[in-house]
């Protein structure tokens, strides 16, 4: 796989030396026109590059499985289903990725996989930070932050999308062909960007024609999405939902394997990653904000969670 990766960047590579040498003998001037323009762009372009460290992005097919738990990681992970549908629980709302269209989500965002008929997907995982530092629209960075799962809207984008992931899974994570990974995933990022309209529709846990609410637990996740900056006891959010404390945990814990503490904190953690990813507050005022009852308590479950701190996991976001 590497070497026939190889191969076909060089066939490129020739196919864009034969273009260039046709456009040499146009007398039209329009060869050097464009190339006068595009020389400070290229200019800017390698003193970024030189400055920015290839990113490393994991790329790989596996096997589907039923989710036993809530799962949330810290990058932004792309996924590619060839034959069959994968339902997920995504911050709370079912949502269901239709096969041959490629699918984007934060998975900093409580998900997992309730139930699937494809049996492989492709995925490929990329830091947060670096995600939100391409030049992407404001409507696609947003709605990734809040837990929109994006699709690509044209099917026939799927043998394209197939091949991407082929050939980034056979790179090797040299340096060299990290930058070039790097930059094919940027460009697929904004194509798929670039086909959402500029203003999001509300993201709602309720009444949305995805969602798909086939159980009482599923609707408990989607109550502790909507409020879980809020401070309750079990009692006093079993009651909110007409039901009784007991009945509530063992249930929940029995269908999607997590507690509801830890259904809560997971949210907390994807608030607090959203404010110290874009904003300036302090981490005292974002343990406060994401319903944390002190910062100590917080950086632990952080930490715990993450294995670094936050003010280590803020530190990637200063140069956006």
């Amino acid at each position: 796989m590497i070497v026939s990766n190889a191969k076909l960047r060089r066939d490129a590579s020739r196919g864009s030396s034969r273009s260039s040498n046709l456009a040499d003998t146009d007398d039209s001037g329009f060869s050097e026109t464009v190339v006068s323009q595009m020389l400070p762009f290229v200019a800017r372009t390698e003193k970024t590059l030189a400055k920015e460290m290839p990113v490393q992005l994991e790329c790989r097919n596996r096997a589907v499985r039923v989710s036993p738990r809530s799962q949330q990681r810290t990058d932004v992970e792309f996924r590619l289903a060839e034959k069959g549908t994968v339902e997920l629980l995504i911050g709370g709302r079912t949502q269901v990725l239709p096969p041959q269209r490629l699918a984007v989500f934060w998975a900093g965002i409580p998900h997992q996989v309730l139930s699937h008929e494809a049996t492989e997907i492709w995925s490929l995982r990329a830091p947060l930070h670096w995600v939100l530092s391409r030049p992407l629209s404001a409507a696609f960075q947003e709605g990734l932050l809040e837990g929109r799962l994006f699709f690509e809207p044209d099917v026939d984008q799927f043998r394209c999308d197939q091949f991407r992931m082929m050939l980034w899974a056979g790179d090797e994570p040299d340096s060299a062909q990290a930058r070039a990974v790097a930059l094919e995933v940027e460009a697929r990022l904004l194509r798929l960007a670039n086909s959402l309209p500029a203003k999001l529709t509300p993201l709602s846990n309720t009444d949305s024609p995805e969602q798909k609410v086939h159980s009482k637990s599923v609707a408990i996740a989607g109550r502790i999405a909507e409020r879980h900056a809020e401070s309750y006891s079990m009692t006093d959010f079993a009651q909110m939902l007409g039901l009784h404390p007991n009945y509530v945990m063992n249930l929940f814990r029995r269908e999607l394997g997590t507690t509801i503490l830890e259904y809560f904190t997971q949210h907390r953690l994807a608030h607090a990653m959203r404010l110290l990813a874009t904003t300036k507050m302090s981490p005292r005022e974002v343990a406060s904000h994401s319903g944390f009852g002190s910062l100590r308590r917080f950086e632990a479950t952080f930490r715990q969670s993450f294995k670094e701190t936050p003010s280590v996991f803020r530190r990637r976001f200063r140069n956006r």
